[in-house]
């Protein structure tokens, strides 16, 4: 399964339990994400896996603020529906994964960080 999104790639691999988001994300709103697909390819990723997601954003080389609200809204709406745990991988090498990422496990604490 496959999206691309601006300067983005999603890829989701069903067998590997893998999520991978490549690129830069600078869409402008929340909303605007909702439009693109963001959401909706998020959440069948999630359902289509029977174990613990891993949502790899190693190569995800920027993310601006709507994406980072994107990204928290898609966990708060993922803890309401009680869905399995998700592993979030970034780099320790991006910025602003080292800054944003540690925030993802307070909103829910099925979140597992990993720093590669």
């Amino acid at each position: 399964m496959e999206l691309a999104i601006e300067n983005a790639s999603f890829t989701f691999d069903k067998d590997k339990a893998t999520l991978s988001i490549e690129g830069a994300l600078r869409l402008s709103g929340v909303q605007k994400y909702k439009e693109e697909g963001f959401f909706d390819f998020l959440k069948d990723a999630v359902k289509n896996c029977e174990t613990t997601l891993n949502l790899d954003l190693t190569k995800l080389q920027y993310l601006n603020s709507s994406g980072v609200t994107a990204f928290s809204r898609f966990i708060l709406e993922i803890k309401k529906e009680a869905m399995n745990p998700i592993k979030v991988t970034g780099s320790s090498e991006i910025s602003w994964q080292k800054k944003t990422l540690p925030n993802f496990p307070k909103l829910w604490n099925q979140i597992i960080l990993d720093f590669q």
